[in-house]
């Protein structure tokens, strides 16, 4: 397989782009998804508690059992990493039940753990993690970027790039210090020296609105 994978969850239904050479998974309500976007995975993963129409018959599938410690979209993750995977996308991971959101940030944890670069994107977002390294992404000014560490601690964090730069400070996961930042430049690098971090991008002007005042200056997350 191709070492670009896209795998589409089965949070909230968004519309799915895919590349040519991605090898595509669809888990579980997925399947349905990638149907309604005209798409035609590679293999097709999961316990079917959630899809209960007709599979293909020349498609892949695993079928898993509904008692299991992995998520479907962890298993698929893992099964990718297995086939070669190095640069995974995760689409529709997002919405529907809060727990399944924090199920596949986790998921992204694992990912970077394994070695693998990983992302979740959906309409209005990308969620990045960055274990004990350094993250370099594309922006726009004004653009909506928050960090959280997922770890205990995080040390040495450097943000570059924003409008609230940081130097070597520590984050915690008792606190949201990283909430709420913004892009001032076309490329933001986030690093950290010991730790895994969340890092979470608006992809478009709605969060930025949102959080905007009168004067045009941005106040302060929730």
């Amino acid at each position: 397989m191709n070492e670009r994978c896209l795998i589409i969850s089965g949070g909230n239904f968004e519309k799915i782009a895919v590349t040519d050479d991605s090898f595509v998974v669809a888990c579980d309500k997925g399947y349905e998804y990638a149907l309604r976007c005209g798409i035609r995975p590679d293999l097709i993963v999961g316990d079917f508690d959630s899809y209960d129409g007709n599979l293909p018959e020349d498609i892949e599938i695993i079928r898993l059992q509904e008692e299991k410690d992995d998520t479907d979209t962890l298993y698929a993750l893992k099964e990718v990493i297995k086939r070669g995977a190095k640069d995974i996308e995760i689409v529709c991971a997002l919405g529907a039940r809060l727990d399944h959101e924090f199920s596949n940030l986790q998921t992204l944890v694992y990912a970077v753990e394994q070695g693998v670069n990983a992302s979740i994107t959906s309409e209005r977002m990308k969620i990045y993690a960055v274990r004990n390294g350094r993250l370099d992404v594309v922006t726009f000014p004004g653009q909506i970027l928050s960090v959280f560490s997922i770890s205990d601690k995080c040390e040495g964090v450097c943000i570059s790039g924003t409008h609230y730069d940081v130097d070597d400070i520590e984050l915690k996961n008792s606190m949201p210090l990283g909430q709420s930042n913004y892009a001032e430049k076309s490329r933001v690098s986030v690093s950290v020296r010991l730790g895994t971090l969340i890092v979470m991008v608006g992809s478009d002007m709605h969060a930025l609105l949102k959080n905007t005042g009168q004067n045009g200056k941005i106040t302060g997350g929730s």
